[in-house]
């Protein structure tokens, strides 16, 4: 008997098999299953953090959109007071332009009326001058024709 008996191993096979299988169970029904408790408590803290962030960008996207139009309405309103403004001021604007034209307008035509009046009067004095530079020739030319006429 002493003969089958490995001397090195002094019967540890049996305990190495008892020490694997002993590990082995408590891997299988200790370790894994707390591994997977593990994994699954991370998966639900991740999820719920992955919710809570969820909802926290839906709501600085529900903020922001209230934000825009809050500052649409705010741009509007602003638009049509800038534009009545400017409208105001478009018409003032036209009025004295259009005051202005007038008076431009009546400052020509006495302008034109004054230049006729001279130009008809201009054209009088330039008649009455030729009329007397005819008279003047037709002196000139008789007497000329009489000092030629004794001359001869």
């Amino acid at each position: 008997m002493l003969a089958q008996v490995d001397a090195l191993s002094g019967g540890s096979g049996w305990v190495g098999a008892g020490l694997l299988g002993a590990v082995l169970c408590w891997l299988l029904l200790k370790h894994l299953p707390d591994k997977d408790r593990q994994s699954s408590e991370k998966d639900q803290q991740i999820g719920k953090m992955v919710e809570t962030r969820d909802r926290q960008i839906q709501q600085v996207v529900l903020d922001m959109h209230g934000r825009m139009d809050m500052q649409r309405k705010e741009f509007g309103e602003s638009l049509v007071t800038v534009t009545k403004a400017f409208e105001a001021e478009t018409l003032a604007e036209r009025a004295a332009c259009e005051k202005h034209f007038a008076t431009l307008a009546a400052s020509m035509n006495t302008a034109f009326t004054t230049l006729g009046e001279q130009l008809k009067a201009h054209s009088e004095q330039l008649q009455r001058h030729s009329e007397r530079n005819q008279q003047w020739i037709d002196l000139l030319k008789r007497d000329i024709e009489q000092k030629l006429g004794k001359a001869s």
